[in-house]
């Protein structure tokens, strides 16, 4: 089974303590089929966004300590980290998907033939 909605498709990235990545979040370039490339560049976003977020989030070294040690502690806050999102929207990711995010409606629309024209011609 495979994630094909395309750009108009992709759901929140972020919840609070976690981040969508890969094909679970629908980075698949159905026209090409092929999304191990960007599954990899948004697993590496991610994991920048999120060391950003334990390191920069404004807190004292004390709470910023995960970076050093590798531990979270138990009492500290569950976060949402909205920063990845934001730099998967900047990516080269959000440009390949933006450039084939019409060609499903051309076939559901318009049927084979003419859905195959606007394919070839938009991509």
């Amino acid at each position: 089974l495979l994630n094909e909605g395309g750009l108009h498709a992709l759901p929140k990235l972020t919840f609070p303590g976690g981040v969508l990545i890969g094909c679970s979040a629908g980075f698949l370039n159905s026209v090409k089929i092929k999304g191990s490339h960007t599954a990899i560049k948004s697993g590496m976003i991610a994991a920048e966004s999120v060391f950003e977020a334990l390191v920069d989030g404004g807190e004292s070294a004390a709470e910023s300590a995960v970076a050093v040690t590798g531990e979270i502690s138990s009492d500290e806050v569950v976060k949402e980290v909205t920063s990845y999102e934001e730099q998967m929207n900047k990516s080269w990711v959000h440009e390949e998907l933006y450039e084939v995010r019409n060609t499903h409606e051309a076939f559901a629309r318009w049927g084979l033939l003419p859905g195959l024209m606007y394919t070839g011609l938009a991509t």
